[in-house]
């Protein structure tokens, strides 16, 4: 059975959340890449689908821009398919699966958890990957970095 990930306001308040970010030192790695997830970032590199390695050829090796892109990276109890430190930017390649009700519940609390942290979430279709990668491509490069998260 699968884990369900809580309401990301049930583990932090938004204010720990931005304690933990404006903090230096081994606080912040409560946030980025936690080493309890570390198995399982290196599992889901593995088993990537065709639609993300098609995605990461694109973007590896800061040939999107000169961007560097990191695949897998866990962010609190939640793993982004790619994040862009520059741009505080993460990128999500959906399928079919990310169409059920309760998964798009689940989304939008990830989705909050990483606005709070002043991250951005663009989110594509296997489709759009697949079909479009140009227009994909574009519009990552596109996104204005956010704003800073709120004290």
């Amino acid at each position: 059975m699968k884990k369900k990930h809580p309401n990301p306001r049930a583990l932090y308040s938004i204010q720990q959340i931005l304690n933990i970010l404006f903090t230096t030192g081994p606080e912040m790695t409560k946030i980025f890449n936690r080493s309890s997830e570390k198995e399982k970032r290196r599992i889901l590199r593995s088993r990537m689908t065709e639609a993300e390695c098609f995605l990461w050829k694109h973007i590896r090796n800061k040939n999107l821009g000169g961007l560097r892109f990191r695949r897998q990276v866990s962010i609190g109890y939640y793993i982004v398919d790619f994040y862009c430190p520059e741009k505080r930017l993460a990128v999500e390649v959906d399928g079919e699966y990310h169409n059920q009700k309760e998964v798009q519940k689940n989304d939008t609390y990830r989705a909050e958890f990483l606005t709070a942290l002043g991250i951005s979430v663009v989110r594509f279709s296997n489709e759009e990957v697949m079909n479009d990668i140009d227009g994909v491509c574009r519009k990552i490069i596109e996104l204005p970095p956010p704003g800073l998260p709120l004290r």
